[in-house]
């Protein structure tokens, strides 16, 4: 009798932590019918568990919390969180090792794009002296060359110290280094008379998705800067580069997602796209989707990362635009995620790997991911004969020492 009562208090318990009859019947090696008879019997009795914290946990930034059954609003005060600045996801009751039942309750920071002050931002920037070369500028006439810079990988600003993996790389080297392939870029463009040129905005151009450096997949990154300081300064630096580049050619901005900053590539696009707003020379295309295509002449060109689609990337280009792809006799990707620059041709379809001026950080050296070149690539097509020219721009060694 006694050992019936016993099953039956466990029974109720478990119900009033929020177990569901089945999990209690598993549990407990008891058939569902006879866990469903002692509830009905006894729902009067089933009351909420007082709260008794069992296990708490840093994972990634986000704290995970083992608790009883609570209210949203008990939850939040308990714990002091800031409903404003996070999300609550509840989980339903199941078993710890013990056979305990516990509830699981996850504050999960929300996301980075809820907390940037975009209206400071665009104050700032959009506030700056605008350049005396934008007042009544007209567009340039457009030849038969179209400069494409492969923009890919800078990952402002990964950290990356000498002594430990071989290069050194900041947030001041980044910047320079940026600098340094869009002025040779400049150069090259003014002296063969490129009035046209494309720069892919994303493709990790940031090295971290968050106010936290984890990237957009929640992977911990090494970086020398606050995330505040990381969007000002991509900010400043691509207007200032973009700006000078306009100069000698009208420049068309893409966004292109990257695995390392997904969320922020396109904050940053739409600041660019807020400031280049009123500027005739400089055009920002938005399209959602992952991949991005335009069109000049007989030429054909995709920007992805390429970290997603594998083997089926040639065959994206005929799927998701038939009518470019049956226009066009010259079909290009640009792609990134690889950090070498590398050509393959599938059926005429020819994929671009492309190089990265970042240093290496310690996850690739301890991987072995070491050597590659510092630099970038840019492309040059011929409206009626396809690609013209690809020019490696190779950023200074001693940037990096």
């Amino acid at each position: 009798m006694n050992h019936k009562k016993e099953r039956n208090e466990q029974i109720l318990k478990h119900a009033s932590d929020g177990l569901k009859m089945t999990d209690i019947a598993d549990v407990m090696n008891l058939t569902y019918e006879t866990v469903r008879c002692v509830i009905r019997r006894n729902r009067d009795k089933i009351q909420p568990s007082e709260f008794k914290e069992i296990e708490a946990s840093e994972i990634n930034g986000d704290v995970a919390i083992h608790v009883a059954r609570m209210t949203d609003a008990e939850i939040y005060d308990f714990f002091k969180k800031d409903p404003e600045k996070y999300d609550l996801q509840r989980q339903r009751p199941t078993l710890n090792t013990k056979g305990n039942s516990h509830f699981q309750v996850i504050f999960k920071a929300k996301s980075v794009m809820q907390q940037i002050d975009f209206e400071e931002l665009f104050k700032r920037l959009c506030n700056r002296p605008m350049p005396k070369s934008w007042v009544g500028v007209e567009k340039h006439k457009i030849g038969d060359k179209l400069a494409v810079l492969a923009a890919v990988d800078f990952h402002m600003p990964k950290l990356a110290w000498a002594s430990e993996t071989g290069d050194n790389y900041d947030m001041k080297i980044a910047r320079k280094s940026v600098d340094y392939v869009f002025q040779q870029s400049y150069e090259y463009m003014k002296e063969n008379d490129i009035k046209k040129a494309i720069v892919p905005i994303g493709q990790d151009l940031l090295h971290f998705d968050s106010n936290k450096p984890f990237t957009s997949a929640g992977t911990l990154q090494d970086t020398d800067v606050r995330w505040k300081k990381m969007i000002d300064t991509v900010c400043e630096t691509m207007i200032d580069n973009i700006s000078r580049l306009s100069e000698v050619a009208n420049i068309t901005l893409v966004w292109s997602r990257g695995n390392h900053d997904e969320t922020l590539s396109y904050a940053i696009f739409k600041v660019l796209e807020a400031y280049f707003n009123n500027y005739d020379r400089v055009t920002p295309i938005l399209n959602h989707k992952p991949r991005q295509y335009y069109q000049f002449g007989v030429n054909m060109i995709c920007f992805t990362h390429s970290d997603k689609e594998g083997k089926r990337l040639p065959m994206m280009l005929s799927t998701e635009e038939p009518m470019m792809f049956a226009a066009t006799t010259d079909r290009h990707v640009i792609a990134g995620h690889f950090h070498t620059y590398k050509v393959e041709e599938i059926h005429g379809i020819m994929i671009h790997h492309c190089s990265s001026i970042s240093g290496t950080d310690y996850w690739h050296a301890e991987s072995g991911y070491v050597g590659n070149k510092k630099a970038m690539q840019l492309l040059v097509f011929d409206k009626k004969n396809g690609i013209d020219v690809v020019k490696h721009i190779a950023v200074p060694k001693n940037y990096y020492k």
